[in-house]
């Protein structure tokens, strides 16, 4: 569940992210080897934790089984993809480092966010709604009538 509609947004950022990711393994299955590589780089800044091993458990896998892995929209998957190994492949045909590119990318994700009915785990409560109200000093952004067809 989304705790914001920003959170949202960050999240369809990562997957978008990811899509490229399993594009790029389509065209270089090698692209797994860099990302043990970038575990172990994290693991030596950060120290261990959990994530990396369930990273390297999803990289043993068959590449096929990755690609649809790592865009897979599950509740493990959205929390797999904040701490990935491939936003540090940038020296290996996956740089999300060009503001430009990341910027587009965002406005993506926002659009999408705002049209989403796939995907509608983040619904706007009454008591969100109230809260906002408070927080935006009584400006609320006008609800939008259901349409009929």
């Amino acid at each position: 569940m989304y705790l914001s509609e920003t959170d949202k947004v960050n999240n369809l950022t990562k997957l978008a992210r990811h899509r490229l990711a399993a594009r790029a393994l389509a065209r270089n299955p090698g692209l797994i080897a860099h990302a043990y590589v970038a575990l172990d780089q994290l693991e030596a800044m950060n120290g261990w934790w959990p994530a990396l091993d369930e990273w390297r458990e999803l990289l043993s896998r068959p590449v096929e089984e990755v690609r649809r892995l790592l865009t897979a929209r599950t509740q493990d998957m959205d929390r797999l993809r904040i701490d990935s190994p491939f936003f540090r492949l940038d020296d290996h045909a996956l740089d999300f480092t060009d503001e430009q590119h990341r910027r587009r990318i965002w406005a993506i994700a926002k659009r999408v966010a705002g049209i989403s009915t796939r995907d509608e785990q983040w619904v706007r409560t009454p008591e969100y709604e109230a809260q906002l109200a408070k927080w935006m000093g009584g400006y609320t952004r006008p609800v939008k009538a259901d349409v009929e067809i």
